[in-house]
């Protein structure tokens, strides 16, 4: 009887333990899936690399957040540079549709005039992208409380080697310390992006996302409970 209840309470012991371990893990999984932005109701969409190499920019993070008097989301652009920037750039839902089709026409422009200038073999040529500038970006700077309004800009560019890309940016052309935040030599990072902004993606991205920090958030609460 007594060795009975000796393995009763082993397995016992080694099944309390176990439980306990399968709850921390339960934690820890679910933090690895949600940076801590995201945590604070900046979601993470995506981490876009482009792939030219005409300015001081590794990337982009896109986010999304809530608008606070709806249920739409703001599309949230921060620009990673070589070097570390507080800047956003912020599309509200009522810009989405003409930054998205912006975007679009850019991709079918550098389609076309790339296959233009090979053909024709041009060098060291630069126009600007014809698009409908009918919405706004808003330019957030911390420490700068209040978002500065831009217009959204693209060139078509050709170097002395006949390479064809596009750059895109946010600030006044010619301005000071202009330059570029986005650039590409291919069509296909071009379609990426659109594919990422697309209002669809990025809200499944979004409910996604928020359903696993309720996961995290009940694991951190199971957690919790045991320490009565």
């Amino acid at each position: 009887m007594k060795k009975f209840l000796s393995i009763f309470l082993l397995i016992f012991v080694s099944f309390s333990m176990f439980a306990q371990g399968a709850i921390n893990k339960k934690v820890q999984t679910a933090k690895a899936d949600v940076d801590e932005r995201s945590l604070k109701g900046d979601i993470l969409i995506d981490v876009f690399e482009c792939d030219g190499d005409n300015g001081p920019y590794t990337g982009i993070d896109l986010r999304a957040r809530k608008e606070a008097s709806s249920d739409s989301l703001i599309l949230m652009l921060k620009v990673k540079y070589e070097f570390e920037t507080n800047e956003f750039f912020f599309v509200h839902p009522d810009s989405q549709a003409g930054f998205l089709d912006a975007m679009k026409m850019i991709h079918d422009k550098f389609v076309e005039w790339s296959e233009v200038a090979k053909k024709n073999k041009i060098t060291d040529f630069k126009k600007p992208i014809p698009f409908d500038n009918n919405f706004t970006i808003y330019k957030y700077s911390v420490p700068y409380p209040k978002p500065q309004p831009r217009l959204m800009w693209a060139d078509f560019i050709v170097n002395g080697k006949g390479k064809a890309s596009i750059s895109i940016g946010f600030d006044e052309r010619g301005s000071f310390g202009h330059y570029s935040d986005y650039d590409f030599y291919s069509a296909d990072k071009i379609a990426h992006l659109i594919y990422i902004i697309q209002p669809e993606y990025v809200r499944t991205v979004y409910e996604q996302t928020m359903r696993r920090i309720a996961e995290l958030q009940a694991a951190e609460q199971e957690r919790s409970d045991l320490f009565q």
